[in-house]
């Protein structure tokens, strides 16, 4: 099967009557623009920060929009490889039920983006960021049984505690509402994945090792976008100074409280024995700061604006 996530969108007329239908569908009038929403500097734990303290009111600002904007464009490619992925299990499944259960995953996931995307626009097809791109992957790739895995057990399990965090991190009270919303269904369909996967067996294949792994790599490397943003705007040049700017952030400590839930989160499909496949420890102190150092270095020999690298 020929499976594609992140497609481009229709022509322009097509496009149009399309939306009505769609429209219809979720009775809205359709998506109407609304203001970026902000994430107060202590959801970055950048608050008691030096790094942060000490820059002006006009960067801090900027720190917190490109943020936002980091936020909303990962936040609304993972609903589009949602609904993509939703789709494809409703064709791979093998009874009515599971069928069902996936179109109304799918039902849900379309609404998600739909209360996401008037905070943010973007060419979906052409700026998703990283993380997501990653998943589409898994999306068009895997098969029906790793999928339920990656997608609904490891990565959807995520995803409920990330949307609480983003719900208690902003003061706007309806992008609250929003994210308690996700949150609901989005445990809803962890337990579906849970429920599934157990079913079909608990076997796992060196190839599933590693891309769950590759998951976890991602989360063991930091709160990368945060200390990139903060070490671009605070001009750092070495390791050392990335270094105490991790350590000011409690970079380490998130990590490994985010790695928890992971580990929480698969410790209910799989054996202890299981888990022992996987590296659990946070990149260290080093790691992080060169990995951030090298990506500032590419970035000012491009010159490229701080928005291009996120």
């Amino acid at each position: 099967m020929d499976f594609s996530v992140l497609l481009p969108q229709a022509p322009t007329e097509l496009k149009g009557r399309l939306q009505r239908l769609i429209n219809q569908s979720l009775e809205t009038t359709g998506i109407v623009k609304k203001d970026l929403p902000l994430w107060r500097p202590d959801f970055y734990r950048v608050h008691d920060s030096p790094y942060w303290t000490r820059l002006s009111k006009d960067k801090r600002d900027q720190f917190l929009r490109l943020s936002s904007k980091c936020i909303l464009k990962e936040a609304i490619s993972i609903e589009h490889a949602g609904i993509a992925y939703a789709n494809k299990m409703a064709l791979l499944a093998e009874s009515q039920e599971e069928r069902q259960y996936y179109t109304t995953v799918a039902y849900e996931e379309l609404g998600h983006l739909y209360l996401l995307q008037p905070y943010f626009e973007f060419s979906i097809d052409k700026d998703a960021p990283s993380f997501s791109t990653m998943i589409a992957r898994v999306v068009e790739k895997e098969s029906r049984r790793d999928s339920i895995i990656l997608i609904q057990v490891l990565l959807e399990g995520w995803g409920i505690s990330h949307y609480q965090s983003l719900a208690a991190g902003t003061d706007n009270i309806e992008l609250k509402n929003i994210f308690s919303k996700i949150v609901f269904d989005e445990t809803r369909h962890h337990g579906g994945g849970v429920i599934l996967s157990q079913y079909l067996g608990l076997a796992i294949s060196s190839e599933l090792i590693g891309n769950i792994q590759s998951v976890i790599d991602a989360i063991r490397v930091g709160p990368y976008q945060v200390a990139y943003m903060l070490s671009h705007l605070n001009k750092l040049s070495s390791y050392t100074e990335v270094g105490f700017l991790l350590s000011s952030i409690k970079a380490m400590e998130t990590t490994t409280n985010k790695l928890k839930i992971v580990q929480q989160n698969l410790g209910k499909i799989l054996s202890d024995d299981q888990m022992q496949h996987f590296q659990w420890t946070p990149f260290s102190i080093t790691d992080m700061s060169q990995i951030i150092l090298n990506s500032l270095e590419i970035a000012r020999s491009e010159d490229q604006p701080i928005e291009d690298a996120l």
